[in-house]
């Protein structure tokens, strides 16, 4: 969704005649755009966490508890880590997360600026 957002929101700024250059400028401009701390997880849980999904142009895209949490560390010192990472933007544009590499291992993921499009496949 977030991907989808922002692609739109710079397909507009096109539309209204702003170059490249204007664009990627106005998106350093966001306001209280840095990232939250990390959110860990009882790793004997990992077994009970939900597949979560997002709908992305009307296409369904799953990602295990697997997919999502990432466990660092062998045995009793283990520790396991949320891949999701919260952004502190103020509404309108916020609250957003950035899915980042969990959504990307799962999902092979292009970006065609050109056409303001992003497409997803899964990954192999």
């Amino acid at each position: 969704m977030a991907c989808e957002i922002i692609v739109q929101w710079l397909h507009n700024q096109l539309a209204e005649n702003l170059t490249r250059d204007n664009v990627f400028k106005l998106g350093n401009d966001v306001p209280c755009a840095k990232a939250m701390e990390e959110s860990t997880v009882d790793c004997g849980k990992l077994a009970f966490l939900p597949t979560i999904s997002f709908t992305v142009g009307g296409k369904e895209f799953q990602l295990s508890a697997n997919d999502y949490i990432l466990k660092v560390g062998e045995g009793a010192t283990a520790e396991c880590i949320s891949g999701f990472i919260p952004m502190d933007i103020p509404p309108p544009c916020g609250p957003l997360w950035i899915l980042d590499d969990v959504f990307m291992r799962r999902y092979h993921t292009i970006f065609d600026y050109g056409n303001a499009k992003v497409g997803f496949a899964e990954a192999a």
